[in-house]
């Protein structure tokens, strides 16, 4: 029978108690063995925990710590973004010293590739994990060295690795728990683990726990992008991996297998908006970028309603969902330009000035879960509201779980938002005129611009919070629609950000290292322009300086340099920072030298790019006994700035159907060439590039523009052009009319 069995048996419906005891004859047999003398051989009751309620809502850290136990109906999981995911273990069986082990790591296909852990430590391999007919991966280092074989299927597999079938098949009247090509687990992302217990003496470090953390960490779901015409919603080969937690958003919403929603019952249109917010760049302080907005953890599906599971990824976009006419949309944490003007309310307006007592939060403190110490919970410092004149703030601490969320700069913006939309006190409710609330929706911006007595106190910008569409059928003061509307006040200074402001600086080691690994170097600044760029004296060669703290480990000698064209990683050695010899502090010639006192150097360098070509750089600690993870900064560019003065302007010559323009080029080495610009108006703007003339220093041109009619007057404007697209401004126009 096998596995095959007992997914049906509880697909029909039946526990997985009992199905295990029809499968498998006994609960005692149904032990997760890893090898002689290594049994885990504990009832059944003590090996399967019972359910928790809801763990799907759970704060990230808690949800890998379930998701690390058998269950009598393994959770099912989608996981988004880049991420570390833990795995559940199935029953496997045993045979002779090896365990043939399978370990649930996502519900559905996942894109990849993945980095393997076990018990914390990354496994360095050999081999191809994801070639099912060959005979797979094989651990390269540390204590698993040859003592663990893998597989990872990700969902495209069709039966288990034939290595599984060959060694650990099943045959009849053989342990039903051997290995049959129907328990491939397809359409899912599974671990397939050969552990080899190895000689006693040694066995203890390999096989701490009696059944193995094993997790994986890699890029997951790929999910549909409405905005790309390549891809359709019904051919999942075309989607791909995103991070972008509302196209995530949307995809739980549509691939859920309990209560997907169809086309007409969402809003597309605001999802395709939306992810343009959230992929849309934001520098950092240490000159970097980032995407707006991204998603990273585990969708658990066992009970909470759908909408509730959708809370997470809208919490990691500061947005809010909609429902308009039972349709589901979203709101991305972005001003948004007013839509309408109120100006009137039919039947008075109720207003409130402040929030409630309870709602006046002084202080939000935010979890997030942080990619640099292996995707394990972090906190931001806690953030003091700033409150209106005037208000004082009763509601204490508002906290804030932005579990999803792996970035801490991601985390503090949206912080930022939440707390200011919080400090925001007035709400209005008014009756609008049905041509003023048109084009509004819950989430448009209106401006309400009422007369007085209620404009000075009132009016300003407001979100709208419900919106209604009713009819009189009086239809009094000449209206028989109105629509009731609800707003809150909402500024543009909710969203506004400047990272040198506003940005903190986090202290973020990584959270597990195992023995003597040697830690990452500090966070990676950057500089670009003119003071870093190489001047040869005729030619600029565009450079990036990068700056980093050293690694605390001990033993470091140098540091590992690499870049990359953005989106390709295929990285290029940059060189190696050495470890600068510590300064003496005394000591004499007899005593030697004492360790100096001061602070650690901050370590420097350059890389040569071409110039507004976006780059990747990371750096890694050397030390004698291996190296650090890799520390990087995504999207990087030099900037080169040079200074041009505009042409001499000529005076235009008019000729049948035809004017004709001439130029001088400025008198310096910088001016490469000239533009001559054409227009019908007074206007650079509405006009059009007519050609390009290569200049040297001071060097006249002339242009003739050609297929002109008889009295058509045209404009003219130029400007000169350098290296690395650089550019002066436009000279004054200069016009004539053809003959």
């Amino acid at each position: 029978m096998g596995l095959a069995a007992l997914v049906t048996l509880i697909k029909a419906g039946a526990s997985f108690g009992a199905a295990l005891t029809a499968v498998y004859g006994g609960i005692g047999s149904l032990a997760l063995r890893l090898g002689a003398g290594f049994l885990l051989n504990r009832a059944a009751a003590a090996i399967f925990r019972p359910d928790a309620p809801s763990f799907g809502t759970l704060p990230q850290a808690d949800i890998r710590r379930e998701l690390q136990f058998p269950r009598e109906r393994p959770a099912y999981r989608f996981p988004y973004g880049r991420f570390r995911v833990t795995c559940t273990p199935v029953p496997y069986p045993v045979i002779g010293d090896l365990a043939y082990g399978a370990f649930l790591a996502s519900s559905r296909e996942s894109a990849g590739p993945f980095d393997v852990y076990i018990e914390n430590q990354k496994i360095n391999f050999t081999g191809d994990p994801y070639d099912f007919a060959g005979p797979g991966a094989v651990a390269a280092d540390g204590p698993y060295r040859n003592y663990i074989r893998f597989w990872i299927g990700r969902g495209g597999h069709t039966s288990p690795p034939q290595w599984y079938l060959d060694n650990a098949g099943y045959f009849q009247g053989g342990d039903p728990l051997r290995w049959k090509r129907s328990d491939a687990g397809q359409g899912r992302t599974v671990v397939f683990v050969v552990m080899d217990h190895g000689p006693q003496d040694t066995a203890q470090q390999r096989w701490a726990s009696a059944v193995p953390l094993i997790e994986l960490e890699g890029p997951w779901m790929a999910v549909w992008d409405p905005r790309d015409p390549a891809q359709t919603f019904e051919d999942k080969s075309t989607w791909q991996f995103r991070d972008d937690p509302f196209l995530c958003a949307l995809d739980l919403a549509t691939q859920n297998p309990f209560r997907p929603y169809r086309a007409e019952n969402l809003m597309i249109d605001l999802f395709r908006d939306a992810a343009d917010v959230a992929e849309h760049r934001v520098p950092l302080k240490n000159g970097g970028s980032e995407a707006r907005y991204r998603c990273a953890g585990v969708i658990v599906l066992n009970g909470p309603e759908l909408e509730d599971l959708l809370q997470p990824f809208v919490a990691a976009g500061a947005g809010r969902t909609i429902d308009l006419g039972g349709q589901l949309g979203i709101v991305p944490g972005v001003w948004r330009e007013p839509v309408a003007e109120i100006t009137n309310s039919l039947g008075g307006v109720a207003f409130s000035a402040i929030r409630p007592d309870e709602e006046r939060f002084s202080e939000i403190r935010v979890q997030y879960t942080s990619e640099t110490r292996d995707y394990s919970p972090a906190e931001l410092q806690p953030w003091t509201i700033p409150q209106p004149e005037g208000v004082v703030a009763t509601g204490g601490v508002m906290s804030l779980d932005l579990s999803m969320v792996p970035s801490a700069t991601q985390a503090m913006r949206i912080r930022n938002i939440r707390g200011k939309e919080n400090a925001a006190q007035k709400t209005l409710e008014v009756m609008a005129l049905p041509h003023e609330a048109a084009d509004m929706m819950p989430g448009s911006i209106g401006i309400a611009n009422l007369p007085e007595p209620y404009g000075s106190r009132m009016n300003g910008s407001y979100e709208v919070v419900t919106i209604g569409h009713t009819a009189d059928l009086v239809g009094d003061n000449g209206f028989a629609m109105r629509s009731p509307i609800a707003f809150r006040e909402l500024s543009e200074d909710v969203y506004a950000w400047n990272p040198f402001e506003d940005e903190e600086d986090v202290f973020d080691p990584p959270a597990s290292l195992p023995p003597g690994a040697v830690q990452l170097p500090g966070e990676i600044s950057v500089e670009t322009g003119n003071t870093v760029n190489l001047n040869t004296g005729g030619t600029i060669i565009p450079r990036i300086k990068y700056t980093f703290g050293p690694s605390s480990s001990g033993g470091v000698t140098g540091y590992e340099v690499q870049s990359s064209v953005s989106g390709n990683e295929a990285w290029v050695n940059e060189g190696f920072v050495s470890v600068p010899d510590p300064e003496p502090t005394g000591g004499g010639p007899f005593f030697g030298t004492e360790p100096s006192t001061s602070e650690p150097a901050i370590l420097s360098g350059f890389i040569q790019s071409a110039a507004g070509e976006l780059r990747d750089l990371r750096v890694r600690a050397v030390a004698s006994g291996g190296a650090s993870d890799w520390r990087q900064i995504d999207e990087v560019a030099s900037v080169v700035s040079i200074v041009l003065a505009a042409p001499t302007v000529g005076s235009p010559i008019p000729g049948t159907g035809e004017i004709s323009v001439s130029y001088t080029a400025p008198n310096s080495n910088e001016a490469k060439s000239i533009e001559v610009w054409g227009s019908d108006s007074d206007d650079v703007g509405l006009g059009d590039m007519l050609t390009t003339i290569p200049v040297t220093n001071a060097q006249q041109v002339s242009y003739t523009e050609t297929g002109l009619t008889s009295g058509q007057t045209r404009y003219y404007f130029a400007r000169s052009r350098g290296d690395f697209g650089n550019a002066s401004a436009f000279t004054a126009s200069i016009s004539e009319t053809a003959l």
